[in-house]
């Protein structure tokens, strides 16, 4: 049964079998019901008030961003609403004033969120309107943008989010936000297959989208136009939409190759919709076996781009500047950067000047995750054609590490992600596939599909709210992201950076990023990296700013090459980290990782959950007695089966049995 807000269920009733458009507020009463329930960032004026409209009233909401940094504001209204039967939600908007980008939310009960806006697929979702404009949201094909999947057959609240990275000062003004059914459409994953069970493009996914409660026929036609397959029959569409997979296979074998018409007749009125998939013979793609020496980074993120630090863009100048980070990175513990958006025609520069000084580069390529990103499913000769000349040019560089193929990729993605994968282990095995997950459903669903070298997410808690000397969220959300590593080896991204005014993030402290260093060694990660090398005034504040062809180094500089420095000494020791099936325990704030090494040696990893002072832990452990500090050199020794250690604000230690 259908859920609506009670102040519509007069629109509601009047609609014939969900045949017309539903009228989820037309502004022109109620509007009171919209509240400003997040306003982050430097806003100082936020107002909602009935106004002129398209039609009657609309609501209007007057921002004023001050910083040059993320501002969001969002007006909502709770209700309760079955979305789950309708395709598209739409509505009015104008503005005046600067432009300020609009998401659209919608909230489940349980507090699940879908957004939508510009940085997903709807890149005119913005407030520079002069006159009425309609802007709308396919709720069936349009990627969410952060959030994790509201069940909108369970709606709660509906929000619209004003945004800017920046000083903003407007009006905007939203009207007629509504609701429309779907219309009979078919809509294909890939358009092209290759049945030969290799896991790569052996089947496409197909949506039914038809009216609520209509059935539904799928038919498979032959290049010669005869039924070859019919997965459906008089089916009913759920919702408004129904999945079906189709692998171009028939009783257990492939068809041959050719192009074959898939055909879905929906009900009474008939309605018949046509695509064509063609399905093509190759020899499978081999296993990833990827041929990878072991290696534990210590690295930073690096921002590719010379401009954003005021240097040249030309190659000379580009390896002044490189040149000038890398031998930094590397006299101060580093071994390794991850690469956003190097401007191509510097890969090579960068890639020499890396070499030169011994940091190993995973480097993003933006052929490849373009093809990662797309709404279409490429074809694994589109794939082809356009790794094997990067292959070609970059694979013989030492400094390379890894190919990051697209930047926090949504699980929506995954699929397309492993089709570049696959094509890139096949080319060239000793240089993997690289991508750093900000949401651990996606790593779980990447985890579940494929061989990795390794898992990578960031954790990046230290919110502009976040009291100091906490470590806000850091210890759940890194339980979420190990629940979906599955065993894999980890590498974690630690946030090392703020953005100007301590606005939406702030620069951690020194001994709250030891903590989230050393609770990440506890949890067995094989690789660090920190989020943010450079330090870019009006962005991003990092570690290090460029200032007349030298390095300043800024506040948390120092307190992360030290921990690099520790770092450093312990890699060998955590390369060889295995889980021990013996149980310990442990008193105090701390958590404690337990582990053997290569030789068999019993390894326990302590690490402070308080920041904030000096914490005494009690960790039983029956065996040995004596055990080393792997940083120090000390020795630890257990009484009666109980170690006792007092470890400073944030710190860890590394105890090796002897």
């Amino acid at each position: 049964m259908h859920r609506w807000p009670a102040v519509l269920l007069c629109a509601v009733m009047a609609l014939p079998a969900l045949a017309a458009d539903l009228v989820l507020d037309d502004f022109d009463s109620g509007v009171e019901a919209w509240k400003s329930d997040m306003a982050y960032g430097k806003v100082t004026k936020t107002t909602s008030s009935s106004d002129a409209g398209k039609s009657g009233d609309a609501l209007r909401v007057d921002f004023v961003h001050e910083d040059g940094a993320t501002n969001h504001l969002m007006f909502s209204r709770p209700l309760e609403l079955d979305l789950s039967a309708y395709e598209t939600v739409s509505f009015d908007i104008k503005g005046i004033g600067e432009r300020a980008e609009i998401f659209v939310f919608f909230y489940d009960s349980a507090g699940q969120f879908s957004n939508y806006g510009p940085h997903g697929t709807n890149g005119d979702f913005h407030t520079a309107y002069a006159d009425w404009h309609r802007l709308t949201v396919n709720l069936q094909t349009d990627r969410t943008v952060q959030g994790r999947g509201a069940n909108l057959g369970d709606v709660a609240k509906i929000g619209f989010f004003v945004w800017s990275m920046g000083p903003r000062k407007g009006t905007v003004w939203f009207d007629n936000l509504t609701a429309s059914p779907a219309e009979p459409r078919m809509s294909l994953g890939a358009e092209t297959i290759s049945p030969n069970a290799d896991g790569v493009c052996d089947a496409t996914d197909i949506v039914l989208t038809g009216p609520p409660g209509s059935s539904v026929s799928l038919q498979v036609l032959g290049p010669d136009g005869a039924l070859v397959d019919q997965p459906l029959a008089d089916s009913p569409t759920p919702g408004c939409s129904r999945p079906v997979r189709w692998d171009g296979r028939k009783n257990g074998a492939s068809l041959p190759a050719g192009i074959y018409t898939l055909r879905a007749l929906f009900g009474d009125p008939e309605e018949e919709l046509r695509e064509e998939v063609r399905v093509v013979s190759r020899d499978p793609w081999p296993p990833i076996r990827y041929e990878t020496e072991p290696f534990f980074p210590i690295g930073v993120w690096f921002e590719g781009a010379p401009s954003m630090s005021g240097c040249p863009s030309d190659p000379a100048g580009a390896k002044g500047y490189f040149d000038l980070c890398f031998a930094d990175m590397r006299t101060h513990g580093f071994n390794a950067a991850a690469v956003p958006n190097c401007p191509t025609h510097l890969w090579e520069t960068l890639l020499q000047s890396a070499g030169e000084h011994g940091i190993r580069i995973c480097l993003e390529i933006g052929p490849l995750a373009a093809l990662v990103s797309g709404a279409e499913t490429p074809t694994e000769e589109e794939v082809l054609a356009t790794a094997r000349p990067i292959v070609e040019r970059l694979s013989k560089y030492p400094a390379l590490l890894r190919y990051q193929i697209r930047d926090e990729p949504p699980a929506a993605m995954i699929p397309n992600w492993i089709m570049v994968q696959r094509v890139l282990a096949a080319l060239d095995p000793k240089h993997p596939s690289f991508s750093c997950f900000c949401q651990p459903d996606s790593l779980a669903v990447m985890v579940e599909s494929t061989v990795v070298s390794e898992t990578v997410f960031d954790v990046y808690p230290f919110r502009g709210s976040t009291p100091e000397q906490t470590l806000g969220g850091f210890v759940p959300t890194f339980d979420l992201f190990k629940g979906g590593v599955q065993g894999k080896p980890m590498w974690a991204v630690l946030q090392s950076f703020g953005v100007p005014n301590r606005v939406s993030w702030r620069y951690p402290t020194p001994e709250e990023l030891r903590a989230t260093t050393y609770l990440s060694l506890s949890e067995g990660a094989k690789g660090i990296f920190y989020f943010i090398y450079q330090y870019m005034p009006k962005y991003l504040h990092g570690l290090v700013e460029v200032k007349d062809d030298a390095l300043e180094p800024r506040p948390l500089y120092a307190p992360t090459t030290k921990l690099a420095s520790e770092l450093g000494k312990l890699a060998p020791l955590m390369l060889s980290l295995r889980p021990a099936d013996e149980t310990v325990q442990a008193k105090g704030s701390v958590r404690v990782g337990h582990f053997r090494d290569g030789l068999g040696k019993r390894v326990l990893i302590v690490a402070s959950t308080d920041p904030g002072k000096d914490v005494s832990a009690r960790v039983s452990v029956a065996g040995e007695t004596v055990w080393r500090n792997a940083i120090t050199g000390e020795t630890v020794t257990a009484q009666d089966g109980v170690i006792e250690l007092t470890l400073a604000g944030g710190n860890g230690a590394v105890l090796v049995g002897q």
